[in-house]
């Protein structure tokens, strides 16, 4: 049965390479508020991914929650409708931040102008969020789709992420909120243009060694798909002549 295991494995590892995720090239408003510089610099250079994990069932687990709680706010504006109420939700659309930066926002909240980004983390991020708010890469993320729904003529006065545990129950959800922000969303398009401007002047597309002049900020770096033990053209160890391999904690994932 062992045999019988890693065929199941394989049928998961094979079916997700071919999910729109794992397929997406440009990045978008749930990479680019990502602290690291270096990160970002290397996600805009579209360098090749070196780190070796590849465990999609995370992902897999997410996609699949994601689509059910679409299903679900379909179902909420069928019963409004029927009841002769205008419909409240709208769930899955593509928004656009400016020129180059787009992505599909979880859901809008039309009866209070919120935008809302659903994620499922394990117990031990679970337990994070709840206590600390979320990281600062789900906080710009969520301001930029702000702003994606504000270029297309809608209002947003606030900003939420709800946080639904893949081990838990829906009464151990918890949903953090904060108003929209035009000054969050102006920062993290800055630093795309800050980066930009340092891949050029670097010219790193022709000296990929000097990668490691763009300061690196540590966090997520075992998750990073360029992070690396081994130093190489476009492979990041954690910081300047420094390895900050670290082990992932558990249940760390969200999608």
């Amino acid at each position: 049965m062992a045999t019988e295991l890693d065929d199941l494995k394989a049928l998961i590892i094979d079916g997700a390479k071919g999910d729109d995720r794992s397929q997406q090239v440009a990045l978008g408003p749930s990479e680019v508020g990502h602290p690291c510089l270096r990160k970002l610099a290397l996600g805009l250079l579209h360098a090749p991914k070196v780190n070796s994990f590849d465990d999609p069932l995370p992902s897999v687990v997410g996609t699949g929650a994601h689509s059910r709680v679409e299903d679900f706010a379909q179902r909420a504006n069928a019963r409004l409708v029927a009841e002769g109420k205008p419909s409240r939700w709208l769930a899955e659309h593509r928004v656009t931040v400016r020129e180059g930066l787009a992505g599909t926002c979880d859901l809008y909240d039309m009866a209070t102008n919120t935008v809302i980004d659903w994620k499922f983390p394990g117990t031990s991020r679970m337990d994070t969020y709840r206590r600390q708010g979320p990281s600062e890469t789900y906080r710009r993320q969520a301001h930029l789709y702000g702003r994606g729904w504000r270029n297309l003529g809608l209002p947003v006065e606030h900003v939420g992420i709800c946080f639904l545990p893949r081990g838990g129950q829906l009464k151990h959800a918890h949903l953090w909120t904060e108003p929209y922000s035009d000054a969050v969303v102006d920062e993290t398009l800055a630093r795309i243009d800050t980066v930009t401007a340092l891949i050029w002047d670097l010219q790193l597309g022709e000296h990929p060694e000097r990668i490691n002049d763009i300061p690196a900020t540590p966090d997520g770096c075992w998750v990073c798909p360029y992070q690396s033990r081994h130093p190489g053209p476009f492979q990041c160890m954690g910081g300047k002549d420094s390895d900050t391999t670290v082990s992932a904690p558990q249940g760390a994932f969200a999608l």
